[in-house]
């Protein structure tokens, strides 16, 4: 399977091959012959490229998921970060027993949440 998509405009010419009129059967016999494997491949390179646009398509909508996916991850690792660092500032600043206590707690808590 190629996956080059010729230039239709060059494959087209000035006059139509129709226009040629046959003078008796067999040339139209010939003529229809000719037009009809023309037909079948211009037919075959469309399909063709049809299908390459489908693979590129699909391939880009799986990447796609993917990136989001792990866009996802690293906001809740960044967030997970976040709450650390602030329970941990809460422990260094706390200054009595009833705010130590509580700063550990959000510790505790911050650690034990996972991504």
């Amino acid at each position: 399977m190629s996956h080059h998509i010729p230039d239709l405009t060059k494959m087209i010419g000035d006059t139509p091959i129709s226009d040629s009129t046959p003078h008796n059967v067999a040339e139209l016999g010939m003529l229809c012959r000719r037009l009809e494997r023309q037909l079948n491949e211009v037919t075959k390179e469309r399909d063709d490229a049809v299908f390459v646009t489908e693979k590129v398509l699909r391939d880009f909508s799986e990447h796609s998921r993917s990136h989001c996916k792990a866009l996802d991850e690293l906001v809740a690792a960044n967030d997970r970060i976040k709450r650390l660092e602030e329970a941990g500032d809460a422990i260094l600043n706390a200054t009595g027993d009833d705010e130590e206590y509580e700063a550990m707690k959000q510790w505790h808590k911050a650690k034990e949440d996972k991504l």
